[in-house]
């Protein structure tokens, strides 16, 4: 998911570049047109690209779930909000429908990755609870195992104590080891260690090792929002442009003076159906670098395993008493 996340975001990055040089380079004076807008067009671009891989990387701590949620909204959004201006021409050539369908979109976003993560959540805390019931109960009956029922004793032997039950201490290592592996079957598990609700645990001795610390909801939350109004700030200004470059004359609000021909004015139109969306593409871009921020991952050491060891694991040193 994180590679089509960044190919999406990098494409629209690589469309507004291009639009961007196609621009300059059409003006009268490109040069002094560089000189002018170059060194914001290119923070702008900057911001984009450093949100897209910032977010998306391996070490990113947005999840699987952020991405795919703000992605889809944001793209969604873009794809609905187009279909609506071909429906219902023209373009608007105003800023605020723009910044309003960026702030749905951050919105559903949010929304959408609460209710994912709250359903997870309790489905993790059924299946841990179970694991954990399962692993107390395998161990009584090792133990009940280990020391069989003592037979008869008749009225002249002296008497045999019953098998010792499991005791507390086996009953809390087989909870432990079956939080660890259904925190492996839910993708929590980090190498030789698993994060559950009684701790990270150390499975095979080993000590622990940094690692990045997993997402709060509260911040998948917010990276997923702000993806979304990245992607969908960044790609209705994407579909503008392409639409005042290649779109039917129908889509193109009467923007150019009076006085010119019909083909003069739609010309001029064309030029300046793009100028009020560059306050959606600067909002945009901020959002961006913020994403890139909050997006970087904050690396600390894992807390103390809780080391299962050979001890741990043998059999109870408690005999039968005769």
């Amino acid at each position: 998911m994180a590679r089509t996340v960044r190919a999406g975001c990098l494409l629209l990055v690589a469309v507004l570049a291009g639009g961007i040089v196609a621009s300059v380079l059409s003006r009268s004076d490109p040069a002094r047109a560089a000189r002018d807008g170059g060194p914001i067009l290119l923070a702008v671009t900057a911001l984009y690209l450093a949100g897209s891989i910032t977010v998306t990387s391996r070490a990113s701590r947005a999840s699987e779930r952020a991405l795919k949620i703000g992605a889809t909204t944001g793209f969604g959004a873009v794809a609905a909000a187009t279909a609506v201006v071909f429906a219902l021409p023209p373009v608007p050539h105003a800023t605020g429908p723009a910044l309003v369908l960026a702030a749905a979109a951050a919105t559903i976003a949010a929304a959408r990755t609460a209710t994912a993560g709250d359903a997870r959540v309790g489905a993790a805390r059924i299946a841990t609870a179970g694991a954990a019931r399962v692993g107390a109960a395998r161990t009584a009956l090792a133990g009940d195992a280990r020391f069989p029922a003592a037979p008869a004793a008749s009225s002249g032997d002296a008497p045999i104590a019953a098998a010792p039950a499991a005791t507390a201490r086996d009953t809390r290592i087989a909870a432990t080891v079956g939080e660890a592996r259904t925190a492996a079957r839910l993708g929590t598990a980090t190498g030789a260690t698993a994060t559950g609700p009684a701790g990270v645990i150390d499975l095979d001795g080993g000590g622990p090792e940094p690692r990045t610390a997993p997402p709060s909801p509260r911040t998948d939350r917010v990276l997923a929002a702000l993806l979304a109004a990245v992607v969908t700030a960044l790609g209705t200004v994407v579909a503008v442009g392409l639409i005042a470059w290649l779109g039917p004359a129908r889509l193109i609000p009467d923007a150019g003076p009076a006085a010119l021909a019909p083909a003069a004015r739609l010309a001029q139109s064309r030029t300046e159906l793009v100028d009020p969306y560059v306050a959606v593409l600067v909002a945009g871009a901020l959002a961006s670098g913020l994403l890139a921020v909050l997006a970087r991952p904050l690396r600390r050491a894992a807390p103390a395993a809780r080391r299962l060891s050979a001890k741990d694991r043998a059999a109870p040193t408690t005999t039968p008493t005769l």
